[in-house]
C-alpha cells in the first residue's frame, strides 16, 4: 500500500462482523460463495480492527490448509481445513504497522512489516521467520535484523520491508526495505531456511513488489513502471528492460505458467490491470487493460496467476477472478465483494491467495477480516475471428467481407437460444463468449438484407481463429412467388428451392429498365445452370418449371 496514508497509522475502524461459516454471500458475487468470514473481533488474540497481508500454507504430511492473515498488530496463523471450525494455531505479535507480507517456501513462514507506527510498544523487528511443522507442538519463531554489506564497507541491517518474494530456486526476495532506494536485498533459503544469508543487493531503483522466476526479477517499482532484472549472478543484478504502465504507479505484477504474459497492477483510482506480451523483448506489447466498474475509482491492489486464471484483489470490490486461456482475451468468470466500502478509496480487500489444494479461494480484508470462499467458475467458449461471405454455398472459396458491399457498418446478429447479440464490425471481426459450449443458431441478415440462419457448436476458451461464413444468395423472392435461392457459380447461376435445384423448362432474364436480354428455352433437366449475361446488375429471372409453376427472382450479376 502506497506508504504517505499514514493517516491508517493511528485511525482505527471499529466495524463489528458475526462468524459465518458455511453460509451463503450476502455481499454482491458471481461464480464465488463464502464458507467462512473470520473477522478480527472474533480472533480472540488481540488483533486490531485493521489487516493486511496474506499467504496460505498446505501441509502435504497432514493434508491440512492454513491461512496466514497479517494484522495491524502481528500475524495470525489459522487452520481452515474445515472451513466452519477454523482453528487458532499460532498468533505473532509484532510492531504496529498498516503494512505486513508474509510468504511460504516449504515449511517456513517469512513475514516482513514496513514503517513502524507511532505508538507501537516495540521498533523495527527485521524479518519474521515461522517453522510452519511447529504449529501442532511448542511454535518455533524467531525475528531478526539480516546484516547487509554497504559497497563502501561495514553492514547495514534490513530492520523493514514493505514486501518480499519467495523463488522456485530457493532465494527470497525483500523489496522496499530500508537499505538504500529500497531495490532488492537477495536472501539465500535453500541452504538453510532458518538462518538466511544475503547474497546480493540491486539497488538502482525503489521496488515496491516483484516476481522472480528463472532468475529474472519482474519489478513492480511504482512510478517507475515495471523494471526487469537478470538475477544470475545475484552479486551483480543487471537490468533487462523496462516499460511503463498506464496509471504510471506500478504496483504489483505476476507472470503466467507460461512465462509469456506478464500481469500488472497501478494502485490508483479507476487503475487498470494490463496484461503484456514478453515473447520480444525488443517489442513488449500491451495486450489489454481492464477495470471494474470504469468511473467508480476502484482501486486495484494484488493480481495473482492461478493456471488459467487471473484473481486480483480490489480495495472496496472484494476480489474477481478472470479466465485468461485466451490471454489476449480475458473474460470475468467470477467476484466476491468482501468490503463494506465502496468508491475509490484504500479499504477493503488486501491480499488474496488462489493456491490452496483444496481450491478455495483466501481474502484478507482490511476491514471486514479473513474470507474463504469457494469458486464455481465456469468454463467459458470463445468464439470469435472473421466473418466472410458463402457466395456459393459450396463450403468456400469464400469473399472477404470487406468486399461484400450491401450494408455498410457493422451487423447484428442475435443467438436463438438466449437473445444475446454477436456483432460483426464493418471489417468482418467479431468477438463472443459465453459460459458452457454453444450449441445454437445465429439469426439475422447478410450484407444484402437477405435473412439467414446460422448455426453454431463450439466449445473450448482458447484463443479462437473461427470462420463466421454467411450465404449470399444471389436472388431475392419478388412478390408473392416462393422463395428460390440462386447461387453462384462461375459465370452463371443455379436455381434452388428449399435446398433442392430446380428444373427448369423455360426462362427470361429482364433488366433493370425491363428489356428482356434473353429467353431460352432449356431440356428440363434438374439443376440447370442460367449463363450470366454481358453486362453487370441485377437481373430478373423468370423461371417455368417442369411442373408449370412460374417462379420470378432477382439476381445479382457480378
Amino acid at each position: 500500500m502506497r506508504k504517505f496514508l499514514k493517516y491508517w497509522l493511528t485511525a482505527v475502524f471499529a466495524v463489528v462482523y458475526a462468524l459465518a461459516a458455511l453460509s451463503q454471500p450476502n455481499n454482491d458475487s458471481l461464480n464465488m460463495r463464502s464458507v467462512l468470514h473470520y473477522p478480527q473481533g472474533v480472533w480472540g488474540t488481540g488483533a486490531a480492527s485493521i489487516n493486511n497481508g496474506l499467504w496460505g500454507y498446505n501441509d502435504t504430511a497432514t493434508g491440512k490448509e492454513y491461512a496466514l492473515a497479517g494484522n495491524y498488530r502481528g500475524l495470525l496463523i489459522t487452520d481452515i481445513t474445515t472451513p466452519g471450525q477454523p482453528v487458532n494455531k499460532l498468533w505473532v505479535p509484532g510492531v504496529y504497522s498498516t503494512w505486513r507480507e508474509v510468504r511460504v517456501k516449504g515449511h517456513y513462514a517469512y513475514m516482513v512489516h514496513d514503517f513502524v507506527a507511532t505508538g507501537s510498544p516495540v521498533s523495527d523487528e527485521g524479518l519474521l521467520i515461522v517453522d510452519l511443522d511447529s504449529l501442532n507442538g511448542t511454535p518455533r519463531y524467531k525475528k531478526m535484523r539480516i546484516p547487509v554489506p554497504k559497497p563502501t564497507g561495514g553492514f547495514d541491517t534490513v530492520k523493514r520491508a514493505h514486501t518480499l518474494f519467495a523463488d522456485e530456486k530457493g532465494f527470497l526476495y525483500l523489496f522496499g526495505s530500508n537499505i538504500g532506494p529500497g531495490g532488492a536485498v537477495i536472501l539465500n533459503i535453500g541452504t538453510d531456511p532458518w538462518n538466511p544469508t544475503v547474497v546480493g543487493h540491486y539497488n538502482s531503483n525503489y521496488i515496491h513488489d516483484g516476481y522472480v522466476r528463472n532468475d529474472t526479477l519482474y519489478a513492480a517499482s511504482l512510478w517507475n513502471g515495471i523494471v526487469v532484472v537478470n538475477c544470475v549472478l545475484k552479486s551483480n543484478p543487471t537490468v533487462v528492460k523496462s516499460f511503463q504502465t498506464p496509471n504510471q504507479f506500478a504496483h504489483n505484477c505476476w507472470l503466467s505458467d507460461d512465462g509469456r504474459v506478464l500481469y500488472t497492477t497501478d494502485e490508483q483510482a479507476n487503475a487498470f490491470i494490463t496484461a503484456y506480451d514478453l515473447s520480444d523483448w525488443n517489442n513488449v506489447t500491451e495486450l489489454w487493460r481492464y477495470q471494474v466498474q470504469p468511473g467508480s475509482g476502484i482501486i486495484p491492489h494484488n493480481a495473482h496467476v492461478k493456471g488459467k486464471h487471473l484473481v486480483t484483489s480490489y480495495y472496496t470490490f472484494g476480489v474477481i477472478a478472470q479466465d485468461i486461456e485466451c490471454p489476449e482475451w480475458p473474460v470475468l468468470v467470477g467476484y466476491y465483494d468482501t468490503s463494506p466500502f465502496s468508491g475509490g478509496n484504500f479499504h477493503g480487500a488486501w491480499s488474496v491467495y488462489p493456491y490452496g489444494n483444496s481450491g478455495r479461494i483466501l481474502v484478507n480484508d482490511m476491514e471486514s477480516g479473513l474470507w474463504v470462499l469457494e469458486e464455481e467458475w465456469p468454463e467459458v467458449t470463445r468464439f470469435g475471428g472473421w466473418a466472410v461471405i458463402d457466395w456459393n454455398q459450396q463450403g468456400g472459396p469464400y469473399m472477404p467481407w470487406s468486399q461484400a458491399g450491401g450494408i455498410s457498418g457493422p451487423l447484428d446478429y442475435v443467438w436463438k437460444s438466449n437473445g444475446d447479440t454477436l456483432r460483426v464490425e464493418a471489417d468482418g471481426s467479431f468477438r463472443y463468449h459465453r459460459f458452457g459450449p454453444i450449441n445454437d443458431t445465429l439469426l439475422g441478415i447478410n450484407p444484402w438484407g437477405q435473412s439467414v440462419e446460422l448455426p453454431v457448436n463450439k466449445s473450448g476458451g482458447t484463443c479462437p481463429q473461427d470462420t463466421l461464413a454467411v450465404p449470399m444468395f444471389w436472388g431475392l423472392p419478388e412478390g408473392g412467388m416462393p422463395a428460390v435461392q440462386v447461387r453462384m457459380l462461375t459465370g452463371a447461376w443455379a436455381l434452388y428451392e428449399n435446398g433442392t435445384p430446380v428444373a427448369a423448362r423455360r426462362y427470361a432474364l429482364v433488366d433493370a429498365l425491363g428489356r428482356t436480354v434473353r429467353s431460352v428455352s432449356v431440356a428440363g433437366s434438374t439443376g440447370e445452370t442460367i449463363a450470366w449475361p454481358e453486362v453487370p446488375g441485377w437481373y430478373t429471372l423468370r423461371v417455368e418449371t417442369t411442373d408449370g409453376r412460374l417462379l420470378h427472382v432477382r439476381a445479382l450479376r457480378p
